[in-house]
């Protein structure tokens, strides 16, 4: 949808700011600063203040869109939405983990809509969705070159985050 409001964006570049508050996950434990705290009742919930708080990620979505400012507003706010939107649906398949801001005492996350098979069913609806995207994207003159590419990178992102946890 993005694409369509905006076709000179690089798509890449919409890939990269969909995944960005996920990337920044990983460097942040890999530097000991986020990570998973146990919760043996519920599974475990994520200490993920700095990566995925909604302040953060409208400073990382404006700050990714900045490096784009050549291209034009309208790339710009796109990109950004591409980063906001994470946040947006991470809150609809978090369990509470999703501060407004680091350390706030306000901590949102609907769990899942799906009970016990989170994850796997969201998985599983994102594959479905990518591929009739690509598919579909397949016909099109304007959408389809990358298609093998798009469904490369984000099997590569549902195994990162397989093997997170």
């Amino acid at each position: 949808m993005l694409k369509t409001a905006k076709p000179e964006t690089p798509t890449w570049a919409l890939i990269a700011g969909a995944g960005l508050l996920d990337i920044l996950f990983g460097l942040l434990v890999a530097l000991g600063i986020e990570g998973l705290l146990p919760n043996w009742k519920s599974a475990h919930l994520l200490n993920i203040p700095w990566s995925h708080s909604l302040l953060m990620t409208i400073l990382f979505g404006a700050l990714f869109a900045v490096l784009f400012r050549r291209r034009g507003w309208g790339v710009m706010l796109v990109l950004f939405a591409a980063v906001l939107s994470h946040w947006v649906l991470d809150v609809l398949v978090h369990r509470p983990d999703m501060e407004l801001w680091p350390n706030s005492a306000t901590k949102l996350g609907y769990f899942s809509l799906f009970g016990p098979v989170s994850g796997w069913a969201e998985t599983l609806l994102a594959i479905v969705a990518t591929t009739v995207y690509a598919f579909r994207a397949r016909k099109s003159e304007t959408y389809g070159r990358y298609w093998i590419a798009v469904c490369g990178l984000m099997a590569v992102f549902w195994g990162m985050g397989y093997l997170a946890g």
